[in-house]
């Protein structure tokens, strides 16, 4: 009798000490914080090691389960930090676009000690604005469409001379439709000009889509340098806010049957122009390079449609956690058209 009342005492006492670890870091930091709005709701895992666990074991699951538990803003503890993960596209859209109201870039310092004292990452204000202006100037606008466009029209037709094209099936009949039309009547040694990429209104749709698709990262990071309040809760100074971009991007409220690849949906609205739309970024950090990027996916997708035909080479396999990547490389099969 006496062994089995040890027993119980000692399960007893194993699990309070159970609960009290697995409760350690929301109590302490409730403790600390001691305001007047509650925290956002959630779990913060294990001292020091947080949900880290969970997180990297679960992947996309992971944020899954907890919005389904907590909502579209909930805390955790991820990386050695405390972290409000946003899956709203409300909230994502303020923060993003509240860098004066002191919520500023929450990536790792190595980001700025590897791009240097003059990169944007590592820029506020004033300097942030003069720099990102400098940016455009070389990326965007008369730079693009004077010397930018001719130089990627030379790379794409002599990077893609030998071989033939890649899998990137998505929607290609009516993507090889645009791009054939826009090759009719041309000799064979034809350059794109700036009309003509403009014309490839699908081609940039399908782009668009894709991106949305298959967001490449977890999310735009963010930190508090003052108190917080957004949606009745408090973020203290200090906190990661980890925007989920690709939540937002997959938002019923915003696109109709997210889970469908349907580039005509960006010709038949303007989603481009709307409030929510973050593939890029946004605020003062929207991406500077957003046009470049477009004009070089669109000119090797012309060149690809319109020069070869393709199949895949074996099972590829693509992982989507922590980032986008095929492990084993990508095989596929070219022929010329």
């Amino acid at each position: 009798m006496e062994l089995l009342q040890l027993v119980a005492g000692v399960a007893v006492g194993a699990l309070l000490v159970y609960q009290v670890l697995l409760r350690w870091n929301e109590i302490w930091y409730q403790w600390i914080v001691n305001k007047s709005l509650p925290l956002p709701p959630g779990t913060m895992g294990w001292p020091l090691i947080g949900e880290n666990i969970s997180f990297q074991k679960l992947g996309p699951d992971f944020i899954a389960d907890h919005q389904r538990r907590y909502g579209n803003m909930f805390k955790t503890h991820l990386f050695g930090n405390p972290v409000v993960v946003c899956t709203d596209s409300d909230v994502n859209k303020y923060v993003l676009t509240s860098e004066s109201k002191g919520i500023l870039l929450g990536y790792p310092r190595t980001f700025s000690e590897i791009l240097g004292k003059w990169s944007t990452f590592s820029l506020y204000g004033s300097e942030h604005k003069a720099m990102r202006g400098i940016l455009i100037s070389l990326v965007a606008g008369p730079a693009l469409r004077e010397r930018i466009l001719p130089k990627i029209d030379e790379f794409m037709k002599s990077y893609l001379s030998n071989w033939s094209d890649k899998i990137l099936d998505f929607e290609k009949k009516s993507d090889e439709k645009e791009n054939l039309e826009i090759r009719k009547g041309k000799a064979e040694d034809y350059t794109i000009n700036w009309d003509d990429y403009n014309s490839m209104s699908f081609t940039r749709a399908v782009v668009l889509e894709a991106l949305r698709m298959a967001s490449a990262g977890i999310g735009f990071l963010r930190k508090t340098t003052v108190d917080t309040k957004i949606k009745g809760y408090i973020i203290p100074k200090g906190w990661t806010l980890l925007l989920r971009s690709v939540e937002t991007n997959k938002d019923t409220d915003t696109y109709a049957e997210p889970l469908k690849f349907n580039p005509w949906r960006w010709l038949e609205s303007n989603l481009e122009s709307h409030q929510y739309f973050m593939l890029f970024g946004g605020g003062e950090r929207l991406c500077p390079a957003k046009e470049f990027g477009v004009l070089q996916i669109s000119m090797f997708l012309h060149y690809l449609v319109t020069r070869y035909r393709w199949e895949e080479v074996g099972e590829n396999k693509i992982v989507r956690f922590p980032h986008v990547e095929a492990p084993n490389g990508l095989y596929y099969r070219f022929r010329d058209c």
